[in-house]
């Protein structure tokens, strides 16, 4: 299995969706989808790349990553991508629930457009080491950050902006 196209408007992922699959998969959702729900997070753990239909309303991808159609929410970065840093693109202002899984990320960079970090965005990114923030030491402050990332703001190595 290298390839799984969803079609409905609603999906729900349980923990066994894609057992068996070790190579890596393409998941890609049709036009119709419109509500993902992820029960839980082992239901991607071999996914390597997503892809949206173009005509999709609600999704789209980017880089094989998944993004609200405005492209305003960071909503999944694969597990088995293979990158080991990733650069969230100008725009994005929401990093969404558990949306980092990849083992192999070490670093990640967020824009000064970020206002929201949700809970456990980062909470199965196992391998991260940095986060980077494109901005100042005072603008991160003013970033909604869920209390376990706050618990571990010493990931916060690098500021690109003064102080």
């Amino acid at each position: 299995l290298e390839y799984v196209s969803v079609e409905n408007a609603d999906i729900e992922m349980g923990s066994y969706s894609f057992i068996g699959c070790t190579k890596g998969i393409e998941l890609h959702f049709g036009k119709n989808v419109n509500k993902i729900n992820w029960t839980l997070v082992t239901a991607l753990e071999t996914v390597k790349k997503i892809s949206v239909d173009q005509n999709n309303k609600t999704y789209c991808a980017v880089d094989g990553v998944l993004y609200s159609k405005d492209k305003k929410t960071l909503h999944y970065y694969p597990k088995m991508k293979t990158n080991t840093s990733f650069v969230v693109p100008d725009g994005v202002e929401t990093i969404a629930f558990e949306a980092f899984c990849s083992d192999k990320l070490t670093k990640v960079t967020i824009p000064t457009s970020v206002k929201t970090i949700d809970k456990d965005a980062f909470y199965f990114a196992k391998s991260l080491k940095t986060i980077a923030y494109k901005g100042s030491a005072c603008n991160w402050k003013k970033v909604e950050i869920s209390e376990r990332l706050k618990e571990s703001y010493e990931i916060i190595k690098e500021y690109w902006g003064g102080y």
